[in-house]
C-alpha cells in the first residue's frame, strides 16, 4: 500500500506528464455576444486560439461546435470527424 501524499504526488505527476505531452488543442464553449456577431470577431478568436496552440506544440486540434458555428469553423478549414453528444446523470429521485 502506497501513503496517500506519495498516491497523490503520483497522480498529480501523471496529470502533469499526460497534459505535458498532450499534441491536442481543445477548443469548447466559445461563444460571440449577439451584438457583436457577423463582424469577424469569432474569426480573429480562434485564429488567435490557433496560433496560441501551435505555440504550445499542439499539433492536432478538437473542436465542440453549435450547428451554427458549424458553417463558420468548415469556413476556417475545419472538418466534421464525429458529431457530439452530450449526457447527463440525472440526480437521484428524477
Amino acid at each position: 500500500m502506497i501513503k496517500q501524499s506519495i498516491q497523490d504526488d503520483i497522480k498529480d505527476g501523471f496529470k502533469k506528464t499526460i497534459a505535458k505531452n498532450l499534441t491536442l488543442g481543445i477548443y469548447d464553449r466559445i461563444e460571440t455576444a449577439p451584438l457583436h456577431r457577423r463582424k469577424g470577431l469569432a474569426t480573429i478568436v480562434l485564429k488567435k486560439l490557433e496560433d496560441l496552440a501551435m505555440s504550445r506544440a499542439k499539433t492536432k486540434g478538437l473542436l465542440v461546435a453549435t450547428q451554427a458555428g458549424k458553417v463558420l469553423y468548415e469556413a476556417l478549414g475545419w472538418k466534421l470527424y464525429s458529431a457530439y453528444t452530450s449526457i447527463v446523470i440525472p440526480e437521484p429521485g428524477y
